[in-house]
């Protein structure tokens, strides 16, 4: 009976593939991103296409500051601000 009901589950079994994990960080976070990649831009549902990009964005974007402070009186005034943040 558990044949039956893999061969209606609409899987090619011909197709599948084995997934090696990769080991290191830098990896895994490019295999991560090819996966992600391939859903967004593959043949499914809007929902899922936008959910993968959604994490992605999660996971790859800075989220921006909700607030900042910026007291500038001038423009040297802020370039030297700037210059002082760059140089430590």
């Amino acid at each position: 009976m558990e044949d039956k009901r893999q061969e209606d589950d609409g899987v090619d079994r011909e197709s599948l593939r084995a997934v090696e994990v990769p080991s290191g960080d830098d990896a895994k976070a490019e295999a991560y991103l090819h996966e992600v990649s391939c859903i967004a831009l593959g043949p499914y549902e809007i929902k899922v296409k936008l959910d993968a990009l959604k994490t992605g964005l999660t996971f790859t974007k800075q989220k921006p500051a909700s607030k900042v402070e910026a007291k500038v009186e001038s423009p040297e005034d802020w370039l030297v601000s700037t210059l002082k943040d760059l140089n430590g």
